[in-house]
């Protein structure tokens, strides 16, 4: 169990790290952009902990966190990736060029 978090804690401080490097040389508001499309992240997977906790503590059911974590994680990665203030959505949609066709 020590090893499952020693990884993600790795992560996030290399992560973080590697986000404040990038942001030395950014334009003010292009740095307070990119630290609050990071609050959704947090909250979000803190939400899903908080929820997929208390389900299986009140159905008395550990087992049932092998189930909930990859789907309510994708689920979350699925709903914030794709949401319409995701910085690369606009270059994700196809416009229709002068012609008509795509």
């Amino acid at each position: 169990m020590t090893f499952l978090g020693i990884g993600p804690t790795t992560g996030t401080v290399q992560a973080t790290t590697a986000a404040l490097r990038a942001q030395r040389g950014a334009a003010a508001p292009d740095a307070l952009s990119g630290r609050l499309l990071g609050a959704p992240w947090i909250a979000a997977f803190t939400a899903l902990f908080l929820a997929i906790t208390g389900l299986t503590s009140a159905l008395d059911t550990p087992e049932l966190q092998s189930v909930l974590w990859p789907a309510g994680s994708g689920l979350v990665v699925g709903l914030l990736s794709t949401s319409p203030k995701a910085p690369y959505a606009a270059t994700c949609r196809t416009t229709p060029s002068a012609s008509g066709s795509p």
